[in-house]
């Protein structure tokens, strides 16, 4: 397979227009290749098919002030497993959406994590 076809969704671009009904989204690897009406979608034999129907499509949406590590290290008088409640703590976040968290709470400036699909990422802010 070379792509995910997500098909049938209410789409939420985030561009500020109206959602579209019965939309598609082609993802191949980490691209999104394309947007539109399922009915005028393309999609290869190489796409798995995901029926979206009933569901709503958007972007990641970005958390802009968390206390990630505050949390954590009020954690750390509690558990002797810091690292399984921070997993679990960011994981709330995939819960809601949240792709992308800046931790204001960090002890390092301009310190933030993006979580993605293959698991947590740490970087700085820009």
């Amino acid at each position: 397979m070379t792509g995910i076809a997500l098909t049938g969704g209410r789409l939420v671009d985030g561009g500020g227009g109206p959602p579209a009904d019965a939309a598609a989204v082609l993802i191949d690897g980490e691209r999104i290749v394309w947007t539109g009406r399922a009915a005028d979608a393309i999609i290869g034999d190489g796409f798995r098919r995901i029926d979206t129907t009933g569901h709503t499509i958007l972007p990641g949406l970005v958390d802009a002030h968390a206390h990630v590590a505050a949390v954590m290290c009020g954690a750390e008088l509690q558990t002797q497993d810091a690292s399984a409640f921070g997993s679990f703590f960011i994981d709330q976040f995939f819960r809601f959406g949240v792709t992308a968290v800046r931790d204001t709470g960090s002890r390092i400036p301009g310190r933030s994590s993006s979580c993605c699909g293959r698991g947590v990422a740490t970087g700085s802010a820009r």
